[in-house]
């Protein structure tokens, strides 16, 4: 568990601190560039976030210059977010960064993939089980 967090950390981190980002943030620009997350309530559910934290979120990335926050002509209370040319340069590096590193997965055979597969299959399902038993004990 330690080793897998830290080898993905040394491949993840470097290319987010040269980019000035966390991981959340990335998600978030990814979102906002693909149309998928268009306001603060978007932003919310797909982040699964509470308002608060994507609202100190949005307003961290309009000061760094990645993203516009838009109040809506129509209703005050909804603000939109736009991706910047600065935002979507960041999106384009970390991609960038990542697709020269896709090469090392062409050459693990397909079974691997297939066990790893499994093994995602499997931990999905008892993270899902370990959700409705902490649901349960919540009610």
């Amino acid at each position: 568990g330690k080793d897998i967090r830290r080898v993905l950390n040394r491949i993840i981190m470097p290319i987010l601190q040269k980019e000035d980002l966390s991981l959340m943030q990335v998600y978030a620009l990814g979102g906002i560039e693909t149309g998928q997350i268009t306001n603060i309530s978007t932003l919310c559910e797909m982040l699964d976030m509470s308002q608060g934290n994507a609202s100190s979120l949005s307003k961290r990335l309009e000061a760094m210059g990645c993203i516009n926050r838009v109040r809506s002509k129509e209703d005050e209370r909804i603000v939109n977010l736009v991706i910047t040319k600065t935002g979507s340069e960041k999106l384009h590096n970390i991609k960038a960064y990542f697709e020269r590193l896709t090469p090392v997965f062409e050459e693990v055979p397909e079974e691997e993939f297939d066990t790893i597969e499994k093994g995602l299959v499997a931990l999905s399902n008892v993270l899902i089980k370990l959700h409705e038993v902490s649901s349960e004990q919540m009610d």
